[in-house]
Protein backbone atom coordinates (compact mmCIF):
# COMPACT_ATOMS: atom_id res chain seq x y z
CA UNK A 1 0.00 0.00 0.00
CA UNK A 2 1.31 3.25 -0.86
CA UNK A 3 0.37 7.46 0.15
CA UNK A 4 -1.77 9.51 -1.33
CA UNK A 5 -1.74 13.21 -2.75
CA UNK A 6 -4.87 14.71 -2.97
CA UNK A 7 -4.13 17.60 -5.35
CA UNK A 8 -6.85 19.32 -4.58
CA UNK A 9 -5.36 22.83 -4.50
CA UNK A 10 -4.92 25.73 -1.36
CA UNK A 11 -6.86 28.00 -0.53
CA UNK A 12 -6.12 31.78 -0.73
CA UNK A 13 -6.86 33.08 2.35
CA UNK A 14 -7.60 36.93 3.20
CA UNK A 15 -4.17 36.76 5.58
CA UNK A 16 -2.38 36.37 1.95
CA UNK A 17 -3.99 38.62 -0.30
CA UNK A 18 -3.03 41.01 3.15
CA UNK A 19 0.13 39.97 2.75
CA UNK A 20 0.41 40.51 -1.48
CA UNK A 21 -1.76 43.66 -1.13
CA UNK A 22 -1.12 45.70 1.66
CA UNK A 23 -1.62 45.13 5.42
CA UNK A 24 -4.38 47.82 5.47
CA UNK A 25 -6.38 46.40 2.34
CA UNK A 26 -9.36 45.10 4.09
CA UNK A 27 -9.65 48.99 6.15
CA UNK A 28 -9.76 51.08 3.11
CA UNK A 29 -13.38 49.51 2.77
CA UNK A 30 -15.44 49.36 6.02
CA UNK A 31 -17.91 47.06 4.45
CA UNK A 32 -15.79 44.49 4.17
CA UNK A 33 -14.04 42.76 7.95
CA UNK A 34 -11.32 40.48 8.88
CA UNK A 35 -13.92 37.56 9.97
CA UNK A 36 -13.39 37.33 13.65
CA UNK A 37 -14.45 33.68 13.42
CA UNK A 38 -12.41 32.28 10.99
CA UNK A 39 -8.56 33.02 9.32
CA UNK A 40 -10.28 31.43 6.08
CA UNK A 41 -12.96 33.83 5.62
CA UNK A 42 -13.65 37.64 5.32
CA UNK A 43 -17.36 38.72 5.56
CA UNK A 44 -19.13 41.70 4.18
CA UNK A 45 -21.27 44.31 5.76
CA UNK A 46 -24.75 44.23 3.93
CA UNK A 47 -25.48 47.67 6.07
CA UNK A 48 -28.75 45.84 7.66
CA UNK A 49 -27.20 43.90 10.28
CA UNK A 50 -26.57 41.01 8.12
CA UNK A 51 -22.98 39.79 6.97
CA UNK A 52 -22.35 38.00 3.42
CA UNK A 53 -19.84 35.71 3.25
CA UNK A 54 -18.61 33.38 0.05
CA UNK A 55 -16.10 30.40 0.13
CA UNK A 56 -15.19 28.06 -2.87
CA UNK A 57 -14.12 24.10 -2.16
CA UNK A 58 -13.69 21.30 -4.59
CA UNK A 59 -12.61 17.61 -4.76
CA UNK A 60 -10.96 14.69 -6.53
CA UNK A 61 -12.72 11.73 -7.32
CA UNK A 62 -11.93 9.48 -4.05
CA UNK A 63 -15.49 8.10 -4.20
CA UNK A 64 -16.15 5.45 -6.84
CA UNK A 65 -20.26 6.05 -6.46
CA UNK A 66 -20.53 9.31 -8.75
CA UNK A 67 -24.28 9.87 -6.55
CA UNK A 68 -22.39 9.67 -3.56
CA UNK A 69 -19.28 11.86 -4.48
CA UNK A 70 -21.93 14.56 -5.32
CA UNK A 71 -23.43 14.15 -2.00
CA UNK A 72 -20.05 14.39 -0.64
CA UNK A 73 -18.47 17.33 -2.61
CA UNK A 74 -21.70 19.69 -1.86
CA UNK A 75 -21.46 18.30 2.36
CA UNK A 76 -17.52 19.03 2.10
CA UNK A 77 -18.40 22.35 0.62
CA UNK A 78 -21.44 23.95 2.82
CA UNK A 79 -19.38 22.77 6.39
CA UNK A 80 -17.12 26.21 4.97
CA UNK A 81 -20.19 27.85 5.95
CA UNK A 82 -21.96 26.06 8.31
CA UNK A 83 -18.90 25.25 10.84
CA UNK A 84 -18.23 29.51 11.03
CA UNK A 85 -21.82 29.98 12.20
CA UNK A 86 -23.39 31.73 8.71
CA UNK A 87 -26.44 29.93 6.76
CA UNK A 88 -25.61 29.16 3.21
CA UNK A 89 -28.00 30.64 0.66
CA UNK A 90 -26.99 29.47 -2.75
CA UNK A 91 -24.17 27.58 -4.15
CA UNK A 92 -22.59 27.43 -7.68
CA UNK A 93 -20.57 24.65 -9.24
CA UNK A 94 -17.39 24.69 -9.87
CA UNK A 95 -16.07 21.52 -11.84
CA UNK A 96 -13.65 20.01 -14.26
CA UNK A 97 -16.13 18.37 -15.76
CA UNK A 98 -15.01 17.23 -19.97
CA UNK A 99 -15.34 13.68 -21.52
CA UNK A 100 -12.07 13.19 -21.11
CA UNK A 101 -11.90 12.70 -17.45
CA UNK A 102 -15.07 11.85 -17.09
CA UNK A 103 -15.92 9.01 -19.46
CA UNK A 104 -16.06 6.42 -16.43
CA UNK A 105 -18.59 8.64 -14.35
CA UNK A 106 -22.01 10.12 -14.47
CA UNK A 107 -21.90 13.72 -14.39
CA UNK A 108 -26.15 13.70 -13.66
CA UNK A 109 -25.47 11.56 -10.82
CA UNK A 110 -22.91 13.65 -9.32
CA UNK A 111 -25.15 16.78 -9.82
CA UNK A 112 -28.00 14.72 -8.22
CA UNK A 113 -26.06 13.86 -5.11
CA UNK A 114 -24.95 17.22 -4.99
CA UNK A 115 -28.45 19.12 -5.68
CA UNK A 116 -29.99 17.04 -3.08
CA UNK A 117 -27.75 17.58 -0.02
CA UNK A 118 -28.63 21.38 -1.40
CA UNK A 119 -31.85 20.83 -1.60
CA UNK A 120 -32.25 19.30 2.30
CA UNK A 121 -30.00 22.85 3.08
CA UNK A 122 -32.59 24.59 1.81
CA UNK A 123 -30.68 25.95 -1.17
CA UNK A 124 -30.47 25.99 -4.87
CA UNK A 125 -27.88 25.42 -7.62
CA UNK A 126 -28.07 28.20 -9.58
CA UNK A 127 -25.32 27.77 -11.94
CA UNK A 128 -21.41 27.54 -12.21
CA UNK A 129 -18.43 27.07 -14.25
CA UNK A 130 -16.44 24.19 -15.63
CA UNK A 131 -12.71 24.46 -16.77
CA UNK A 132 -10.74 22.18 -18.61
CA UNK A 133 -8.40 19.19 -16.69
CA UNK A 134 -7.18 16.44 -16.88
CA UNK A 135 -8.26 15.78 -13.38
CA UNK A 136 -12.20 15.14 -12.62
CA UNK A 137 -12.60 17.39 -9.51
CA UNK A 138 -16.80 19.07 -8.35
CA UNK A 139 -17.16 21.11 -5.76
CA UNK A 140 -19.40 24.76 -5.05
CA UNK A 141 -18.95 27.94 -4.18
CA UNK A 142 -20.80 29.23 -1.27
CA UNK A 143 -22.14 32.03 -0.19
CA UNK A 144 -23.76 32.26 3.61
CA UNK A 145 -25.32 34.60 5.68
CA UNK A 146 -24.99 35.49 9.34
CA UNK A 147 -26.61 38.41 11.53
CA UNK A 148 -23.51 40.66 12.71
CA UNK A 149 -24.82 41.07 16.32
CA UNK A 150 -24.32 37.06 16.43
CA UNK A 151 -21.22 36.64 15.82
CA UNK A 152 -19.45 40.42 17.56
CA UNK A 153 -19.02 38.29 21.10
CA UNK A 154 -17.26 35.34 19.12
CA UNK A 155 -13.95 36.69 18.73
CA UNK A 156 -11.05 34.84 20.45
CA UNK A 157 -10.19 31.84 22.40
CA UNK A 158 -8.92 31.92 26.26
CA UNK A 159 -8.18 30.43 29.31
CA UNK A 160 -11.35 28.87 30.41
CA UNK A 161 -12.45 27.30 27.33
CA UNK A 162 -12.66 23.67 26.68
CA UNK A 163 -11.62 22.35 23.70
CA UNK A 164 -14.34 20.76 21.08
CA UNK A 165 -14.86 18.55 17.94
CA UNK A 166 -17.96 16.85 16.29
CA UNK A 167 -16.55 14.45 14.25
CA UNK A 168 -13.80 11.73 14.67
CA UNK A 169 -10.41 11.80 12.54
CA UNK A 170 -9.45 9.36 10.24
CA UNK A 171 -12.50 9.83 7.83
CA UNK A 172 -10.25 10.88 4.88
CA UNK A 173 -7.79 7.60 5.60
CA UNK A 174 -11.54 5.63 5.42
CA UNK A 175 -12.14 6.50 2.14
CA UNK A 176 -9.12 6.54 0.40
CA UNK A 177 -8.94 2.93 1.89
CA UNK A 178 -12.75 2.61 0.13
CA UNK A 179 -11.61 3.60 -3.17
CA UNK A 180 -8.05 1.59 -3.05
CA UNK A 181 -9.79 -1.58 -2.41
CA UNK A 182 -13.52 -0.96 -4.27
CA UNK A 183 -15.00 -1.58 -1.58
CA UNK A 184 -18.77 0.04 -0.67
CA UNK A 185 -18.62 3.02 2.02
CA UNK A 186 -20.29 2.04 5.81
CA UNK A 187 -22.93 3.29 7.24
CA UNK A 188 -21.11 5.36 9.49
CA UNK A 189 -18.79 6.52 6.58
CA UNK A 190 -21.23 7.71 4.90
CA UNK A 191 -23.02 9.19 7.44
CA UNK A 192 -20.33 11.62 8.36
CA UNK A 193 -19.51 12.48 4.91
CA UNK A 194 -23.44 13.42 4.08
CA UNK A 195 -24.73 15.07 6.56
CA UNK A 196 -23.59 18.97 6.86
CA UNK A 197 -22.66 20.78 10.20
CA UNK A 198 -25.91 22.44 10.24
CA UNK A 199 -24.60 22.66 14.38
CA UNK A 200 -22.74 25.55 12.88
CA UNK A 201 -25.20 28.00 12.50
CA UNK A 202 -27.62 26.84 15.16
CA UNK A 203 -24.86 28.04 17.62
CA UNK A 204 -24.14 31.22 15.70
CA UNK A 205 -26.29 33.12 19.25
CA UNK A 206 -24.70 31.27 21.73
CA UNK A 207 -22.38 32.94 23.52
CA UNK A 208 -20.62 30.29 25.35
CA UNK A 209 -19.58 28.67 21.87
CA UNK A 210 -16.27 30.66 21.09
CA UNK A 211 -13.94 30.11 18.54
CA UNK A 212 -15.65 27.90 15.69
CA UNK A 213 -13.68 26.62 12.22
CA UNK A 214 -14.16 23.82 10.00
CA UNK A 215 -11.53 21.06 10.12
CA UNK A 216 -10.21 21.36 6.79
CA UNK A 217 -6.69 20.68 5.08
CA UNK A 218 -4.56 21.44 7.91
CA UNK A 219 -5.94 18.59 9.96
CA UNK A 220 -6.28 19.08 13.57
CA UNK A 221 -2.88 20.07 14.49
CA UNK A 222 -2.79 22.90 12.47
CA UNK A 223 -5.90 24.43 12.91
CA UNK A 224 -5.48 24.40 17.49
CA UNK A 225 -1.95 25.81 16.47
CA UNK A 226 -3.10 28.32 14.01
CA UNK A 227 -5.89 29.66 16.71
CA UNK A 228 -3.32 29.34 19.90
CA UNK A 229 -0.88 31.63 17.86
CA UNK A 230 -3.74 34.11 16.95
CA UNK A 231 -4.91 34.07 20.31
CA UNK A 232 -1.34 34.30 22.47
CA UNK A 233 -2.70 30.51 24.38
CA UNK A 234 -1.55 27.15 23.97
CA UNK A 235 -3.68 24.03 24.31
CA UNK A 236 -3.57 20.86 26.49
CA UNK A 237 -4.68 18.01 24.46
CA UNK A 238 -5.40 14.39 25.98
CA UNK A 239 -4.08 11.88 23.34
CA UNK A 240 -7.15 9.43 24.72
CA UNK A 241 -9.94 12.13 24.35
CA UNK A 242 -9.28 12.04 20.37
CA UNK A 243 -11.81 10.23 18.60
CA UNK A 244 -10.61 8.42 16.28
CA UNK A 245 -12.32 6.42 13.02
CA UNK A 246 -12.68 2.70 12.65
CA UNK A 247 -9.47 1.11 11.61
CA UNK A 248 -7.39 4.39 11.04
CA UNK A 249 -3.86 3.27 13.05
CA UNK A 250 -4.87 0.35 10.53
CA UNK A 251 -4.45 2.37 7.40
CA UNK A 252 -2.22 4.23 8.93
CA UNK A 253 0.11 1.47 9.12
CA UNK A 254 -0.37 0.04 5.75
CA UNK A 255 0.25 3.63 4.39
CA UNK A 256 -3.36 4.33 3.23
CA UNK A 257 -3.77 8.27 3.96
CA UNK A 258 -3.22 12.00 2.01
CA UNK A 259 1.14 12.87 1.68
CA UNK A 260 -0.66 16.24 2.66
CA UNK A 261 -0.31 14.39 6.27
CA UNK A 262 2.99 13.97 6.21
CA UNK A 263 4.02 17.60 5.03
CA UNK A 264 1.78 19.55 7.42
CA UNK A 265 3.43 17.17 10.09
CA UNK A 266 6.77 18.21 9.06
CA UNK A 267 5.15 22.21 9.43
CA UNK A 268 3.78 21.91 13.07
CA UNK A 269 5.64 19.10 14.52
CA UNK A 270 8.28 21.88 16.13
CA UNK A 271 5.07 23.60 18.36
CA UNK A 272 4.14 20.32 20.04
CA UNK A 273 5.77 17.56 22.28
CA UNK A 274 3.94 14.68 20.65
CA UNK A 275 6.72 11.81 19.75
CA UNK A 276 3.62 9.33 18.04
CA UNK A 277 4.30 8.48 14.53
CA UNK A 278 0.77 7.19 13.97
CA UNK A 279 -0.71 9.71 15.87
CA UNK A 280 1.03 12.34 14.28
CA UNK A 281 -0.01 11.59 10.87
CA UNK A 282 -4.20 11.25 12.17
CA UNK A 283 -3.85 14.55 13.68
CA UNK A 284 -1.85 16.04 10.83
CA UNK A 285 -3.97 14.48 8.10
CA UNK A 286 -6.31 16.85 5.79
CA UNK A 287 -9.90 16.51 6.37
CA UNK A 288 -12.20 16.96 3.62
CA UNK A 289 -15.49 16.43 5.17
CA UNK A 290 -14.38 16.86 9.09
CA UNK A 291 -16.45 18.59 12.15
CA UNK A 292 -16.25 21.53 13.63
CA UNK A 293 -13.19 22.21 15.99
CA UNK A 294 -14.97 25.24 18.51
CA UNK A 295 -14.19 26.32 22.33
CA UNK A 296 -16.71 26.41 24.47
CA UNK A 297 -16.67 28.18 27.67
CA UNK A 298 -16.47 25.64 30.35
CA UNK A 299 -18.96 26.42 32.45
CA UNK A 300 -21.38 25.64 29.69
CA UNK A 301 -20.42 22.48 28.91
CA UNK A 302 -22.96 20.40 29.96
CA UNK A 303 -25.57 23.18 27.88
CA UNK A 304 -23.66 22.77 25.31
CA UNK A 305 -23.40 18.99 24.69
CA UNK A 306 -27.00 18.95 25.41
CA UNK A 307 -27.49 21.11 22.38
CA UNK A 308 -25.50 18.93 20.65
CA UNK A 309 -27.28 15.47 21.31
CA UNK A 310 -31.16 17.53 20.92
CA UNK A 311 -29.63 18.37 17.37
CA UNK A 312 -28.30 14.61 16.45
CA UNK A 313 -24.44 15.86 16.06
CA UNK A 314 -21.49 14.68 18.48
CA UNK A 315 -19.97 16.51 21.19
CA UNK A 316 -16.09 15.15 22.11
CA UNK A 317 -13.92 17.35 24.90
CA UNK A 318 -10.12 16.39 23.76
CA UNK A 319 -8.69 19.45 25.56
CA UNK A 320 -8.74 22.69 27.23
CA UNK A 321 -7.05 26.59 26.21
CA UNK A 322 -4.04 27.18 28.90
CA UNK A 323 -1.91 30.18 28.88
CA UNK A 324 1.00 29.76 26.72
CA UNK A 325 3.73 29.33 29.09
CA UNK A 326 6.58 29.37 26.26
CA UNK A 327 6.23 30.94 22.90
CA UNK A 328 6.28 28.68 20.32
CA UNK A 329 5.10 25.65 22.04
CA UNK A 330 1.16 25.85 21.05
CA UNK A 331 0.12 22.12 22.30
CA UNK A 332 1.02 19.91 25.01
CA UNK A 333 -0.28 16.57 24.41
CA UNK A 334 -0.97 14.15 27.22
Amino acid sequence: MIDFKLNYGHKITPIEIKYNLGSDYYANNSKFQKSIISEDTTYYDLGNGKALVNTINYFPMIIEDDYIFGKFAACSSLNEIYSIGYTPISASIITSWSEKNGNNHNYDDILKGANDICEECNIKVTGGYTISSDELFFGLSVNGIVDIASIDFRKDMFTGNDIYITKPLGIDSALLSAKLNKTELDQDLYKYITIPNHIGALLADKKYARRMTNLSSLGLIGHIINSCNQFKCSAEISLDKIPIFKNTTKNIEQRIFPKESTENWRHYKKYTNLEDSILATIISTPIMCGGIMLSIDNTKNKEFEDFCAQNNTEAYKIGSVKALKKQGKFIEFK
